[in-house]
C-alpha cells in the first residue's frame, strides 16, 4: 500500500506541475476532491445504523470519481454554487466539497435502501448509538463514566504478583480518580513531549496500602508501554 501510494504522489506531480495557481490553491482543489466523500461516508456509518457496507464503498467511490470529474465539467456545481453564493460568484474551490458531500451522501443512501442491512447484533458498539456496548466490549465490563482527578508525575514501582495489564493503586488515588477495580486507565511517560510513545491503557486491579501515592505494575506491563526507570507517568480514568 505504502509503494502504491508513493507511486501515485509522484505520478500526480505530472498534473500539478500543469495546473494554474499557487501550491496553497492547488493543495485546495486535491483536498476538496478526496475528503468530501470520505468524510461523508464515516458520518454515514457512524450516525446510520442503517447504513450498509456496499453502499460505503459504492458511494465513496462513486462520490469521488463524479467530484474529479468536476474538474472537466464545472458547470455541474453551478446550481449548488449559485444557491449558496450567488450567480456569477465564479469561485467552485469550496462548492466543490460540497458537491461532494452532496453527491456522496444521496449515492449512499440509495444504495442502502436497496442492499440488506447487517443484524443489530452484528454492528453494536460500532455506531453512535451503540458507544456504550463499544465500550463495554473493549473494557469486558460495563463502562463506568464518572470523572476523576488527572495524577501526574506519580511514581511507579515494579511488582509481579500483579497480571499482565494490570495496576495497582491506593484507596486515596482510586478516589481521587473516580475509578474502581476492573475500569479502564491511561498510564503515560509524564514528559507531555513524548506524546504518548511510552504509554499503556490498562486496567485498575486491588488497591495496594503503600502509604507513598505509587503506581504498581507487572514488569510485563511496564515494558509493554517502554517505561524507563526512575520517570514517573501520568494517569487519566478512561472509563
Amino acid at each position: 500500500a505504502s509503494v502504491i501510494a508513493t507511486v501515485i504522489g509522484v505520478l500526480l506531480v505530472i498534473w500539478f506541475s500543469k495546473q494554474k495557481g499557487s501550491l496553497m490553491s492547488i493543495h485546495y482543489k486535491g483536498i476538496m476532491v478526496i475528503i468530501p466523500s470520505i468524510v461523508t461516508t464515516i458520518f454515514l456509518g457512524a450516525f446510520w445504523k442503517r447504513f450498509t457496507a456496499p453502499a460505503a464503498c459504492v458511494s465513496m467511490i462513486a462520490g469521488s470519481a463524479l467530484t474529479v470529474l468536476t474538474n472537466f465539467f464545472p458547470n455541474w456545481i453551478r446550481p449548488i454554487a449559485d444557491f449558496v453564493c450567488g450567480p456569477d460568484n465564479g469561485i467552485f474551490i469550496y462548492m466543490r466539497a460540497l458537491f461532494g458531500m452532496i453527491t456522496t451522501g444521496v449515492i449512499g443512501v440509495i444504495v442502502t435502501f436497496l442492499t440488506q442491512p447487517r443484524k443489530d447484533d452484528e454492528i453494536s458498539g460500532l455506531t453512535v448509538g451503540t458507544l456504550d456496548t463499544g465500550m463495554a466490549k473493549y473494557k469486558d465490563g460495563e463502562p463506568h463514566h464518572e470523572v476523576g482527578e488527572k495524577l501526574r508525575r506519580v511514581s511507579a514501582e515494579l511488582d509481579d504478583r500483579l497480571a499482565f495489564q494490570r495496576i495497582s493503586l491506593t484507596p486515596a488515588m482510586m478516589k481521587r480518580m473516580k475509578v474502581e477495580e476492573g475500569d479502564m486507565v491511561y498510564v503515560e511517560d509524564s514528559r507531555w513531549y513524548l506524546g504518548g510513545l511510552r504509554s499503556v491503557h490498562t486496567k485498575v486491579g486491588p488497591p495496594h496500602e503503600d502509604a507513598e501515592s505509587t503506581v504498581r505494575m507487572s514488569k510485563e506491563t511496564w515494558e509493554d508501554a517502554f517505561f524507563i526507570d526512575g520517570n514517573p507517568v501520568t494517569m487519566e480514568k478512561i472509563f
